[in-house]
């Protein structure tokens, strides 16, 4: 069976020749009509060009939005403390969500405090201890976000300056005040990592913070030639695993015994502490440190060199 030719077909064939010309001859007239002038129809090649161009923006513009629209969606859904990332924003009373988190996050670092919900009673009274304060300083004064990883970071130097009673040192330039740590007085930086602590000199006066260890950045703390006093907090320094270097010399008010969980961290290779109050036995692991400073006319100790266990 033969296929049956459409219409147009069929009418393309009933066209005579003389039709056929003269339509081939009107669009050649058109064609050269556009190659003269550029215009097709009442249309000029850049007004087509325009009329294109006008498309594509159109089109662009309208996935840019549709991928933006989506993108917040996402991200809004999948981090749902984002409430509390915004970097410029300041801890005020009435941020209570931001105030909360703070203070269960600093509850759990420093369990052997107690921190009660205001600033008042944070810094006031018989209840400003360090922590307190430094708790106090970092949620209502400071402007860290809670989810920064450095919240906790700041916490710690500023339970350290109120520990040691840093509105009294010889020298606190920007502690507390400026945002970056790195320009606060004694403290170096590598690469905006914190690395070395050297408060020597420096009229420190109380008790070393056991929320040292969460300064997990420091390489070397220094602190001789002050007015330190209790027990060092072994423990919490070997928590800091890259802690290689520690010097409390000449700080008569730190007292006890060595121990050997500040060894724990297997990368301590220098500990000074002459001119303390440190008494009984200096355990035989730290014969093995490269360098060693205690009192021998104060400590019993199996490797030392004239009065001093070196």
């Amino acid at each position: 069976m033969r296929p049956q030719k459409g219409d147009e077909e069929a009418k393309e064939e009933e066209r005579s020749p003389a039709e056929k010309d003269k339509n081939d001859g009107e669009f050649n007239e058109e064609w050269k009509e556009y190659q003269s002038s550029g215009k097709w129809g009442n249309l000029s090649l850049s007004d087509i060009i325009i009329a294109v161009v006008v498309l594509i923006i159109c089109i662009v513009g309208i996935l840019v939005v549709v991928f933006v629209v989506f993108a917040d969606g996402s991200s809004s859904d999948s981090d749902p403390s984002s409430a509390f990332a915004s970097p410029t924003m300041a801890p005020t009373l009435s941020d209570a969500g931001r105030r909360e988190e703070g203070l269960q996050l600093i509850r759990f670092v420093s369990p052997e405090t107690s921190f009660p919900d205001t600033p008042e009673e944070l810094a006031n009274g018989v209840s400003a201890v360090a922590q307190r304060r430094a708790a106090k300083w970092v949620i209502w004064d400071d402007d860290t976000p809670v989810t920064d990883e450095f919240f906790l970071f700041r916490y710690a130097l500023a339970t350290l300056y109120f520990s040691t009673d840093g509105p009294n040192w010889a020298d606190n330039q920007n502690w507390l005040t400026s945002p970056d740590t790195c320009s606060w007085n004694g403290l170096v930086c590598s690469f905006g990592d914190l690395i070395d602590i050297d408060l020597s000199d420096n009229n420190l006066n109380g008790p070393i913070p056991v929320e040292l260890s969460l300064l997990f950045q420091v390489k070397v703390f220094r602190m001789m030639n002050n007015k330190l006093s209790g027990v060092i907090p072994y423990e919490h320094f070997a928590m800091i695993d890259d802690l290689t270097t520690l010097r409390l010399d000449n700080n008569p008010g730190l007292v006890g015994q060595l121990s050997l969980d500040l060894l724990k961290n297997g990368n301590i290779y220098q500990f000074t502490a002459g001119g303390t109050g440190l008494t009984g036995n200096v355990p035989l692991a730290y014969c093995f440190l490269p360098y060693l400073t205690v009192e021998c006319t104060i400590i019993q100790c199996g490797c030392c060199d004239g009065n001093m266990c070196a």
